[in-house]
């Protein structure tokens, strides 16, 4: 069982993903300033549009030329590589400190599963590299490797705490978290936060403790809102 897993712990640093990126050997510096302005827009197109993007547009954004681009990257798959590449070995270092956190089982699932639930509502390239077959590259693979366990192991942590629910399966979570990235894509800029209301009430439903309800940090959508958002086409809204 894989489990759905970010790029980066938090939404903000997904949208900054290539701060690290290595520099290639050989390149001259106006070769390497291409570089990285091309995988800083792509980074950005692949968050909104996904990873069947336009080069044309990645290259648009970066201010180079299509010819550039190519150069640097001569296939789709060759810039999702390295995009990913960038990213995967920070990732895993978040990773590596969230399993030996010593902090509350419950509160470490749940805000593993807020920075989860954060970056797939807001990157559909980060979704779908991790997620499908079709754009499957080395660092979506580290990436998985890794946090499958640490997140296995979170949970059992909690359930063992007796603070999470004992019939809850680590299958379960990626449902879950494509049920938030759900509500996310419809919702769209209506209510860009509206994911984080549904996802405190799931989180709430997994509790054991009794306790008191979460407060729901974003209200409502309003009545005359739900029909544009039920009926929108499948698909990225944004």
């Amino acid at each position: 069982m894989t489990v759905m897993t970010p790029l980066a712990i938090s939404g903000a640093e997904a949208a900054h993903p290539v701060d690290t990126v290595p520099c290639t050997p050989g390149l001259r510096a106006d070769a390497r300033r291409n570089r990285e302005r091309v995988l800083e827009a792509a980074a950005v197109v692949f968050a909104e549009r996904g990873l069947d993007a336009s080069l044309d547009e990645i290259a648009r954004r970066a201010g180079v030329g299509v010819g550039t681009l190519y150069r640097r990257f001569p296939t789709r798959e060759a810039l999702i590589e390295a995009l990913f590449d960038a990213k995967a070995e920070r990732v895993i270092a978040v990773f590596d400190a969230v399993a030996t956190s010593d902090g509350d089982p419950l509160a470490t699932l749940t805000d593993t599963l807020v920075s989860l639930a954060e970056v797939f509502a807001t990157d559909r390239g980060v979704r779908e590299v991790l997620l499908t077959s079709k754009h499957a590259c080395a660092g979506g693979a580290r990436i998985r490797e890794r946090v499958t366990p640490v997140v296995a192991q979170l949970l059992q942590r909690a359930q063992d705490a007796g603070q999470v629910r004992a019939d809850l399966e680590l299958s379960d979570l990626p449902i879950i978290l494509s049920m938030i990235e759900s509500v996310a894509d419809r919702a769209g800029t209506r209510s860009p936060e509206l994911w984080r209301r549904y996802l405190t009430l799931l989180i709430d439903g997994l509790r054991t403790d009794g306790g008191a309800p979460t407060v729901l940090p974003v209200a409502a959508l309003p009545e005359d809102l739900i029909d544009d958002v039920m009926c929108v086409d499948e698909g990225w809204q944004r």
